[in-house]
């Protein structure tokens, strides 16, 4: 009767598959999301029982959600200019605006800071655009 030879640690090591690369996927996955998270303040996707209570007592009755839904202001440090907007996307007389870290929807007829009030939002077939308001105009590119 024959015996089988054990595989020799240089046949082991080339037959074997490399799972190094995909642990370093994962361990570089897990850390992007931990730093995404902590870069939500720690608590964005946590929401302990008390908080999920208040929010099904706070939610309507209906299954119809208001539109639009009331929102608190939003105050900035500093005061907001015509530079500091960028238009993110436009569809049909609306309009969504970046500020910072904020985003902002604006249509005909509303106010924005530094923009004043919107008369006119445009879209070009090129998937540009402008917004035109009282004090400023925005186009994008």
């Amino acid at each position: 009767m024959a015996k089988s030879k054990s595989p020799t640690p240089e046949t082991a090591s080339d037959t074997a598959k490399p799972s190094g690369l995909s642990k370093k996927v994962r361990l570089i996955g897990t850390a992007v999301l931990g730093l995404a998270v902590m870069s939500a303040g720690g608590t964005y996707f946590a929401m302990s029982g008390a908080e999920a209570s208040e929010v099904a007592e706070a939610a309507p009755a209906s299954s119809e959600i208001p539109v639009p839904m009331p929102v608190a202001p939003v105050a900035s440090a500093v005061p907001v200019q015509a530079d500091d907007y960028k238009i993110v996307s436009i569809f049909g007389d609306e309009a969504i605006l970046m500020t910072g870290t904020n985003l902002v929807r604006v249509k005909v007829g509303s106010t924005a800071p530094g923009l004043g009030v919107i008369t006119a939002v445009e879209a070009t077939p090129d998937g540009g655009g402008s917004v035109v308001a009282t004090q400023a105009t925005l186009r994008a590119l």
